[in-house]
């Protein structure tokens, strides 16, 4: 189901977490995955416990799957959340579980101070971080988690709520 757009609403820019992110989840899946392999095999060659092999094949099994269930959860996740920011308001797109979605909005007129912050080693280098949106009557902050190049998305939405503002006293 699209986003319902306001009357004479446009998307500026579309953000997603940065891609580094997701490759990061998928690394230590990955590493999960060969740790349980090696785990398996090293018991099953040196018979360590007295426990079958098809039982612990078994095991490596389930917990393989439910490791793709979370594989599939993660890119689940990073495609479907998603925030954007109109040349009226910014919103951010939310999944919560696989079948409940969440949508919630800013109007540019009452944004009051946008801040960006980059903390690490891989989000200084690769150039992601987080930017928090404080807007005026708001209960809680509107963040935008691990997105690439926050300063430049912080420039967006500040031309975007100052042509807003413009256009909204002009129209007055």
């Amino acid at each position: 189901m699209p986003l319902p757009l306001l009357p004479e609403e446009k998307i500026i820019h579309t953000k997603r977490r940065h891609w580094f992110v997701l490759f990061a989840q998928f690394a230590l899946l990955a590493i999960a995955k060969v740790s349980l392999l090696g785990m398996f095999i090293v018991l099953w060659m040196f018979e360590f416990i007295e426990i079958p092999a098809v039982l612990l094949a078994l095991v490596l099994v389930i917990v393989f799957q439910m490791l793709w269930i979370a594989a599939f959860h993660f890119l689940t996740d990073y495609l479907l959340d998603i925030w954007l920011i109109t040349n009226k308001r910014s919103v951010r797109v939310k999944l919560h579980g696989l079948f409940h979605r969440s949508t919630t909005s800013i109007m540019h007129d009452k944004i009051q101070d946008i801040t960006t912050k980059t903390k690490g080693f891989f989000p200084v280098v690769l150039g992601y971080g987080d930017l928090r949106v404080q807007a005026a009557g708001a209960s809680s902050d509107f963040i935008f988690f691990d997105i690439p190049n926050p300063d430049q998305t912080k420039d967006v939405i500040y031309k975007a709520a100052a042509e807003y503002k413009r256009g909204k006293r002009g129209g007055v």
